[in-house]
């Protein structure tokens, strides 16, 4: 196992002890055997995603067990509307706020252009301006972004 995953796993332990729960009632919630769901917190079976869907709900904070952040609940509607990895617009709302998706098209629009552009930039004038050219296109796209973001904070 990885270092994130026994994260995981340390987490759900948490999750399930926080709720005063013993591994017989937390098996039930996700409608498998208490041996069965000992082996999830052992890292020898993995959650399907039905069954993350009925920890979430029951009060389990999925969000949490996953990044290690608290979550705020709206996680809930996600599994609720039945969105699965594929669809992009209905995740998106998830972790993008206005505010965000707004600083992230300013940084797109600001930062190096495509590899074939910087290849001209090259030829025409060599290897050290290109690298100053890429580097300062960051240094700029990086600055606006994070200027929008932190300054817009302020006002919403």
């Amino acid at each position: 196992m990885n270092r994130t995953y026994d994260d995981f796993l340390c987490r759900l332990k948490e999750q399930r002890k926080q709720l005063g729960l013993s591994q017989e009632q937390m098996a039930q919630r996700v409608h498998k055997t208490q041996s069965n769901y000992s082996k999830v917190e052992l890292g020898l079976q993995r959650l399907s995603y039905e069954e993350l869907k009925y920890l979430s709900e029951s009060g389990i904070d999925i969000y949490y067990i996953f990044t290690g952040y608290r979550g705020s609940g709206k996680y809930l509607d996600f599994f609720e509307r039945k969105t699965y990895a594929g669809d992009l617009a209905a995740i998106l709302p998830y972790h993008f706020t206005a505010l965000s998706a707004f600083a992230f098209m300013v940084f797109v629009l600001l930062y190096t252009p495509c590899m074939s552009a910087i290849g001209t930039i090259k030829k025409e004038f060599g290897g050290k301006f290109t690298i100053f050219s890429v580097l300062m296109q960051l240094t700029v796209a990086w600055i606006g972004a994070f200027l929008i973001f932190n300054i817009g904070s302020f006002f919403i």
